[in-house]
């Protein structure tokens, strides 16, 4: 590593490492220990299980294609993160050149996956999957912002960093995207 002490697990340092040098049963212990998480964080972004699922597919292929190019300069989970944002922006280019709109349920396995570890109320789960559901009718950028930073907690620095935005973009997208969400949902909800 180059000194800069990002608190990597040493396991994790590891792995990457034989992973650069071509192991490939490192590899596959990177795609074991981050699937979950690449498939959570496309679905919020997609919305469309098969989408995720395809996304996360073509994430652990960029990973191994270019996991040289990890330097431990930033948290690992950071620069992976920007494979899979990038990932998740080409596909909503995608559809939004065929103009495919879209509505999806849901499923209760692929739900407990984006809560993982929230409450179990019924209540908190509804208006979560409603304001999951409203991240479509966001732009590009708003819905990564605002999926990024209130589903799924990352700082306004991380996200500038991660999508290659000045934070003050990062915080007027946010902006936005707070106040849509929030139209739509008094819209759904009359408050």
């Amino acid at each position: 590593m180059n000194g800069t002490d990002l608190n990597i697990d040493h396991d994790l340092e590891k792995l990457i490492l034989l992973a650069q040098q071509g192991d490939k049963q490192a590899f596959r212990s990177l795609v074991e220990k981050y699937q979950k998480f690449v498939f959570a964080v496309a679905f919020k972004i997609l919305l469309n299980d098969e989408d995720a699922r395809d996304t996360a597919q073509d994430a652990f292929i960029k990973l191994w294609q270019h996991i040289s190019e990890y330097k431990f300069q930033a948290k690992f989970t950071t620069w992976f993160y920007k494979i899979i944002i990038n990932l998740c922006l080409d596909k909503l280019r995608v559809r939004k050149r065929r103009n495919a709109f879209f509505t999806n349920s849901i499923d209760e396995n692929t739900f407990n996956v984006l809560l993982s570890g929230n409450s179990d109320d019924y209540s908190n789960k509804e208006l979560m999957e409603i304001i999951i559901k409203l991240t479509g009718k966001l732009s590009p950028k708003q819905k990564i912002v605002f999926v990024m930073r209130d589903l799924n907690g990352f700082g306004i620095g991380e996200i500038s960093q991660t999508i290659n935005m000045p934070e003050n973009s990062v915080k007027v997208n946010l902006l936005y995207a707070r106040k849509k969400i929030k139209k739509y949902l008094t819209n759904i909800y009359k408050w």
